[in-house]
């Protein structure tokens, strides 16, 4: 038998034997109430035309303008966050593109030159590329954005080294198979991103604004029908309980029935009544009470108001171990908890609302960005840290590019040199195969901190927006948008110096880097903003609103009298005296000093925003810029 034969028979023994490894890339539910879709086999036709017929791609359209951040149709919903990604695949057009022309379009990869001891070297970087919404209109008219990487990746449209070179995703794949892809395709990925279906849930014991206005609007419906016919002192003390018991809580229901018997014709309507206040302490004793409001460590003594939302990803993340994971709250409606946030009501010496940040933290994303930094492993590389949403596509077009590199091989119409780079491709394709199939996440060694020798598994979950910018970024639009649905005035956040916030020796600085002091910098006079002030600054320019120090309440400025306490707490080298309130009253009580609200001494310093209407707006979903840069450099 020619040697030929004997070569191809052996090619064809070994592609059959790896395919028995690889499991069967059914696709994944994507998004919860679609259907599941199955994938093509190989038999039909090739995995690429099988799923070309699926998805319909060769009828996809281009992806519609929606207007600025907004996400595809429905063209008019009203999205709190949208994405900039999405704008900037629509500016594209028709037709279908290779996987470098849509990097080249989505990103901005570069070269650039520095000097290390005298010695020139040249440096690749990867930027979010920068566009201008130059045909919408809005407060985002003419104005300039980027496509953030971290969006990339989460949507699984890419995933990169350092360099800018693809790793994984579903242009890594096309780019493998050696086809174009359409902008209807990464538009829908974009759209399927498990970012968009992050829920907020609070923690609270007093009533969200807008259950407050539906609640009291009931009520003084009914009332008025009764009030405009009675003219009865007692009757206007029902509207007044209802009010303390919707404001603060106190659960002083009037008598109802000698109510009635007075007034035999309105007996329906102060039945009604009599249910409003039952319905009001149901709603009351359904609140999800906080859970770290009496750490004085997390938080800051002297609020009114004092609330947490917790930012979940309430679904299983397929691959992960566990599917889903609840964190230190163990509320089955946080499933998969990516950030949590604190905060309170404070008051300014003019009367202005502010809303007050304690603690933003994400304490599921922060253990495995510690891994990777420790293991100088780039967050948005696939070969460690996989993406297991919308893989389907994904895995459509490796088992295309496969195929064609078997049927090379089998075609005998390679040389020696040919056909051993192409079984190393199949290896290497099929290594990816295997991951996405299996669907396991990827288990690193990290060092121990305190000994470099001795390493310690640790496995890689997938949960987006793991870079810490990013996460802080969305608690901060989260808020702004929350403030202005509550007519805040402010959005500010307590200093660094003001309290420990579970600071090891270790944390102090990242602390620091995060919260900043109160003109906002990472030094008390230093002009380089922390991350969060740094994003309210970007939010005031974006927004035409103003940032920098304002004045806020140490506590109640309606309870003049005042127990004052001081605490040190330590930053490193530096101690800082801080004075708190530990209690206010209305009346005067042992050891209490009066502060009146117009007495500077009732406030402290912190950084903020102003609030402004158009906030209510869609904005945008990730961080404004950032970018990656390789670990390594070489000479020139």
């Amino acid at each position: 038998m020619a040697l030929k034969d004997l070569f191809k028979r052996g090619i064809s023994a070994l592609l059959k034997k790896q395919k028995k490894d690889v499991v069967d890339p059914s696709a994944i539910q994507r998004v919860q109430n679609q259907p599941q879709q199955v994938l093509p086999q190989e038999t039909k036709g090739t995995a690429l035309q099988t799923v070309r017929k699926d998805l319909a791609i060769q009828e996809y359209p281009t992806p519609p303008r929606t207007g600025a951040l907004q996400m595809g149709s429905p063209p008019n919903q009203n999205l709190m966050f949208g994405s900039a990604l999405y704008d900037r695949i629509a500016q594209k057009g028709p037709g279908t593109f290779t996987a470098d022309e849509w990097m080249k379009f989505l990103t901005d990869r570069r070269e650039r030159s520095l000097k290390i001891f005298g010695q020139n070297y040249r440096e690749k970087v990867l930027n979010p590329v920068k566009f201008s919404y130059d045909n919408t209109s809005g407060y985002l008219a003419g104005k300039q954005t980027t496509v953030p990487l971290e969006e990339l990746f989460d949507s699984n449209i890419a995933a990169f080294s350092p360099t800018g070179e693809l790793t994984g995703g579903v242009l890594h794949a096309a780019k493998l198979a050696g086809v174009k892809v359409p902008g209807k395709v990464l538009t829908d990925l974009v759209r399927l991103n498990p970012v968009n279906r992050l829920q907020a849930t609070e923690f609270s014991n007093s009533l969200t604004e807008p259950v407050k206005k539906r609640l009291y609007q009931n009520f003084k419906n009914t009332f008025d029908k009764i009030n405009n016919s009675v003219n009865d002192p007692e009757l206007s003390q029902v509207l007044n309980r209802y009010t303390d018991a919707l404001e603060r809580g106190i659960p002083a229901k009037p008598n109802i029935p000698m109510l009635m018997g007075r007034y035999p014709q309105f007996k329906k309507e102060l039945q009604q009544l009599d249910f409003e206040f039952d319905d009001l302490e149901r709603v009351r004793k359904n609140l999800k009470k906080p859970r770290y409001e009496d750490q004085s460590g997390y938080t800051f003594e002297g609020g009114q108001n004092y609330r947490e939302t917790v930012i979940s990803l309430p679904e299983d993340i397929p691959g992960n171990t566990p599917k889903k994971f609840f964190g230190h709250y163990r509320d089955k409606e946080v499933a998969n908890p990516i950030m949590h946030i604190r905060y309170d009501t404070r008051f300014a010496p003019n009367g202005d609302k502010i809303l007050m940040i304690h603690e933003i933290q994400s304490d599921t994303n922060q253990a495995i960005s510690k891994a990777l930094r420790r293991t100088k492993t780039p967050n948005f590389d696939a070969s460690v840290r996989s993406n297991p949403y919308q893989k389907d596509i994904e895995i459509a077009f490796l088992l295309d590019a496969r195929k064609k590199l078997g049927d090379k091989i089998l075609s005998g119409n390679m040389g020696r040199l040919e056909s051993d780079q192409a079984a190393r491709g199949i290896k290497s394709i099929d290594k990816v195969l295997i991951r996405k199939g299996i669907g396991k996440p990827e288990t690193i060694k990290v060092p121990d901190r305190d000994n470099p020798n001795y390493t310690s598994d640790k496995t890689i979950n997938y949960y987006p927006l793991i870079d810490r910018s990013s996460y802080n970024n969305y608690a901060i639009k989260f808020l702004l948008n929350k403030a202005a649905r509550e007519k805040f005035d402010y959005v500010a956040v307590i200093p660094t110096n003001y309290m420990r916030r579970g600071m090891d020796t270790d944390k102090i600085a990242g602390t620091i880097e995060s919260y900043g002091f109160a003109n906002g910098g990472k030094t008390v006079k230093g002009k380089s903003l922390a991350v969060i002030p740094n994003e309210m600054k970007k939010q005031a320019q974006l927004f035409d609103t103003k940032a920098g120090k304002i004045k806020f309440s140490l506590s109640d400025p309606n309870k003049p009298y005042k127990r004052i306490e001081f605490r040190d707490v330590d930053l490193g080298d530096k101690t800082y005296k801080i004075k708190y309130h530990s209690d206010a009253s209305e009346v005067q009580q042992p050891g209490m000093r009066f502060i009146g609200k117009y007495d500077l001494n009732l406030y402290g310093e912190a950084y903020g925003v102003k609030v402004s209407p158009l906030m209510l707006q869609t904005q945008k979903l990730y961080k404004k810029e950032g970018g990656l840069v390789q670990y390594g450099s070489w000479k020139k």
